[in-house]
Order: C-alpha cells, then structure tokens, then sequence
C-alpha cells in the first residue's frame, strides 16, 4: 500500500511526551513486535520461515520499528539500529531449563560493546518488551511483573549513567485479547490479563519514578493497551483515520487453533529436531526452547501449517492478526503512525506509508 496516509494524533491521552528534538539515532530494543529479521538471519533463516512470513519478521509485511524509522532517516536524515530479537524477554529465564537464551541485557550488551565512547545524549532508546515473560502465564502475577518492570527501569538507568537522555517505552497490549488466548482455559486468560494490566500499571509508576529521579532527561510513555483495546472496541474509527478496512478484531489470519501447546506439540517437536539436525544443531535444550517460546513456536506452526499446503485469509488487511500473537502489516503501519504523530507533538502530520 502506497497512498499517503492523514496522520491524526489520536491518544494524545494514551502518553507522555516530552522529547520535541529531532534524535540523531534511534536505537529498538524488543521482541518479535520489533524484530526486523534479527533471529531469522541469527537462525539459519529457519524461523520464521519466510514465506509465509515477509522476509524475516513476525508479520505479513514491515513492522512498526521499520516504518518509524525509514520516516524519521528520510525526513531528517536520523539513522537507527534495532537490536530486538523475536522470542526475547526482559528477565532472563535460564538457557539450560529449556528457554531462549535472548533477553533484554543481551541486546543491551550488544549496543554497548559497539557504542562504547559514543555521545549518546541525542540517541533515542526505544524498549517495548514483556509480553515473552507473561505468555506461558504465571502464578505469582504481582511477583513476576515486579522484576520485570524493575529490570526495563535498571535497564534506562544503565542507560542514562552512560549518557542516554530520551527514551521511548511502550506498554503492553492486553495478551488475553490476542487470538492466542482464545484457546486456553478461562483461567489461563484470567492470568494473562492480570499479567498484563500489572505490567503496565507498574511501567507507568517506574516511568514517573525516573522523570522524578532525572528530571533533564525525556521518558514518552506509549499506552499500547489503550491504543489496542480502542482498536478491538472500534475498528471503524481507525478504518476511517486511516483508509484502513478491518473487519475481523479476534481471529489470526492464520486459521487454526494454536497447536504447539496442545496435540500436535510431539509432531511439531519431532519436526523441529529434525530440521535442526539438518543445520547441525544437536542440543534438544534448544528444540524446547523454541517450543515453550510462545511466539516462536507459533512462526513454526504456521511455516508447518505453510509447508503441509495451507493457505492464509484471502485478505490478510482485514485482520488486526496476522498469527495468533501477531498484528498484521496494516496494524504496524498504523501503529508507527501513532508513535511518530506522539513524538513529534503533531496533531496533523502527512506520513507516507514505508
């Protein structure tokens, strides 16, 4: 899709926004919302398998991080570097106990050894992150959205005592909505919207914490879940804003129930191996890891839904979900719209679609 989209601020009550400069460089820190082909080309381009995925990424099309940043390097010549991996969480869940060995440190890591002695104060730091540590639920919700909240605000503390001085960070949408959710039990939804309404009432207060603590440095805090919830509630506003047409607010583009976790996790598990013995790859902590990842191993399930012949909704533009825990191409495009309109303080921005 090439038309110009009217870009109108919306949720001018949905966030916080103090950084009015134009950032030399942006810097994406995330998940597989964010991911622009970091574990597909880190995965012997295995996952997710591309096509049915767009080159790489957990969607149909380029994401929110992509968008955002080709209109801020065309429009001000700002470079970016995105350092999210699909999979990853923000406290690390230990490798040898069957889970990804990504999370948010990692990625910090990575950027740091690279940017050692770099000025950082007109950089901004993009985290949206969490949902991988709440997917497979938890029993203590007040414990562990605890430490993961303290560890996004240890994370921009790093930051900041090395210079860094705006940051961009992004709640979480309600993952009992998702069409994942739709095929667990109600307790299981229970949680994972307990989960995600804990999370994010606790990033706010972490956020005005910092704006406390460092009061020189600019926090714009996106609320995804407001956004998201308004989406699902009235799909026709955005349809109208946005030239958009959705028509289905519950369902994955992708039919099917959500498999991995069910009957067919022994059948996909047996593929998996195999496919990684294929690529030398003999740990079976690392086929379980993707297994209890539940965004990955739905990329796998669909590329096997893919490879055995099945086909996607005839009009994957009428979805808001591409998989059943990933937004479709319109939904990103949409969603770097609103983040752009909200950073550059603009009510009436024209924003090409990228």
């Amino acid at each position: 899709m090439k038309q110009i989209l009217g870009c109108f601020l919306l949720f001018l009550t949905f966030s916080t926004t103090l950084f009015a400069d134009i950032p030399k460089q942006i810097i994406f820190f995330g998940d597989s919302l964010t991911d622009n082909g970091n574990l597909y080309h880190g995965f012997f381009k295995l996952m997710p398998k591309s096509p049915p995925y767009y080159d790489g990424r957990f969607s149909n099309g380029p994401t929110w991080a992509e968008s955002m940043a080709q209109y801020y390097l065309t429009k001000y010549n700002t470079s970016s570097l995105n350092y999210a991996v699909g999979g990853a969480t923000v406290v690390l869940r230990n490798p040898f106990k069957k889970n990804l060995p990504y999370d948010l440190l990692d990625e910090l890591g990575k950027y740091q050894l690279s940017h050692l002695f770099s000025a950082k104060d007109q950089t901004l730091f993009v985290i949206w992150m969490g949902a991988n540590d709440y997917l497979n639920g938890a029993d203590n919700v007040d414990q562990i959205t605890t430490q993961v909240v303290n560890k996004l605000s240890d994370v921009m503390t790093k930051l900041i005592n090395n210079g860094g001085r705006h940051f961009l960070i992004l709640n979480l949408p309600d993952l009992s909505k998702t069409p994942y959710a739709q095929n667990v039990t109600p307790q299981q939804k229970q949680n994972l919207h307990d989960l995600t309404i804990s999370h994010n009432e606790k990033l706010a207060v972490a956020i005005q914490q910092l704006k406390n603590a460092y009061k020189g440095d600019d926090f714009t805090l996106i609320d995804v879940g407001s956004i998201f919830d308004d989406m699902i509630n009235d799909p026709e506003k955005y349809n109208q804003k946005y030239n958009m047409h959705i028509k289905n607010i519950a369902d994955a583009c992708w039919a099917g129930g959500y498999t991995a976790p069910k009957n067919n996790y022994a059948q996909l598990n047996v593929a998996l191996k195999k496919l990684l013995l294929e690529h030398h790859v003999r740990d079976t902590n690392a086929v379980a890891a993707v297994m209890n990842s539940p965004a990955i191993s739905e990329a796998y399930r669909v590329a096997s839904a893919y490879d055995a012949g099945q086909d996607p909704c005839a009009n994957p533009d009428d979805y808001i979900f591409w998989d059943h825990v990933h937004p479709t191409r319109v939904v990103h495009q949409v969603f770097s719209i609103i983040v752009i309109a909200d950073l550059l303080n603009s009510s009436d921005s024209a924003i090409s679609r990228v």
